[in-house]
Formats: structure tokens, C-alpha cells, sequence
């Protein structure tokens, strides 16, 4: 499994009359460290209902008879997916922020107000523009993959000399603490 358990996604239902959803970016990264994608998978949705739909990578498509129906219970096409413990594939909504917290940590209550809508607003990605799932998409790509133990941000970085003895330095760091390590410049 990726160092990610849970991925975000964006769907559109521009193919749900033909039974398919196009991937983005989120799922096929998420499926592409599945083993097996010969069979259908069950997913499951917040109301547990179990839903069997065919993965198809090459394709990057997901088909299935209901799947209109599967994610007609959402409220934003921004959605979390992951695996569970029992294998399935578990669809979740973004989770609700707690603005009481916001609150106690801020004394000036109009500042605090709108503290308040702009996190509700990130948190349930309702925004005028794509920047926030745009910034979240990005992130993705400057991952470090434990499993397959490459840097995935050495292509994006310009201006640079890279030795390979920096380079295998940080990916035993990253190895040894499982992705969980930063730097900061001063």
C-alpha cells in the first residue's frame, strides 16, 4: 500500500448514462497499488450498501450497473476513497470540520466568523475556483513512495544539481521514518 491510505478524488458524471466514471489522477494513483484488478470489487458507500464495479487502468475507467446510484448520496463530487481492513473500497464525503475550535482560538468573533466559512468552505471543497483540489492534486506528486522508494518531486525541481548520494541519503530517512520526515531551511 501507498503511504497514503486515503486518497481524495473528483468525479464527474459526465459517463454515468453508459454505466462508467472516468478516473482522475487520485484514483488511478489509489488503484494502481491494488493487487488484483481482474475482478470486480466491492465498494461500499456511508450507507454501507455494497457495490461490485470493474477497474479498468488501461482505461482509466470504473463501469458497473448503478453507479449513477452509488454516488448519487454524495453532496460534493470531492470524495475520499480508501481501502478497508475487509478489503473493500470504502467511499467516504470529506469530513465535517469542527469550527468550535476556531472559536475558542480566536478572540475577535468577526475574524473568527469568517475563519469559520473559509475552513467550512476548504473542508467541503466549495469554492468558487478549482485551486483547492488543484493544490491538493500537486501534493500528491511530491510523495515519496516507499514501496517503490522513488522521490517523485526530482523531476520538478529546477536549477539544481543532484548527486546521488543526496538523493539515497534522503530516501533512507524517508524509508526508516515511513515518508514522515520534513526539513526545514532556516
Amino acid at each position: 500500500m501507498n503511504l497514503l491510505s486515503k486518497y481524495l478524488f473528483k468525479w464527474k458524471a459526465d459517463l454515468f448514462d453508459i454505466n462508467t466514471l472516468e478516473m482522475d489522477k487520485g484514483l488511478v494513483r489509489f488503484f494502481e497499488d491494488i493487487e488484483s484488478l481482474d475482478e470486480p470489487l466491492e465498494f461500499t458507500n456511508e450507507e454501507n450498501t455494497i457495490w461490485k464495479f470493474k477497474v479498468n487502468l488501461t482505461e482509466k475507467t470504473i463501469s458497473g450497473r448503478g453507479l449513477k446510484g452509488f454516488f448519487k448520496s454524495y453532496e460534493s463530487n470531492c470524495l475520499f476513497i480508501e481501502r478497508s481492513s475487509d478489503k473493500k473500497i470504502k467511499v467516504s464525503s470529506l469530513p465535517i470540520a469542527n469550527t468550535n475550535v476556531v472559536k475558542n482560538l480566536i478572540s475577535n468573533p468577526e475574524a473568527a466568523e469568517r475563519t469559520e466559512d473559509v475552513l467550512k468552505a476548504m473542508n467541503n471543497m466549495k469554492q468558487s475556483s478549482e485551486i483547492w483540489y488543484q493544490l491538493y492534486d500537486l501534493a500528491q506528486d511530491f510523495q515519496f513512495d516507499i514501496h517503490r522508494g522513488t522521490l517523485i518531486c526530482l523531476p520538478h525541481l529546477r536549477e539544481l544539481e543532484v548527486y546521488d548520494y543526496q538523493v539515497k541519503t534522503v530516501k533512507s530517512v524517508m524509508h526508516r521514518l515511513k515518508g514522515r520526515a520534513f526539513y526545514v531551511m532556516k
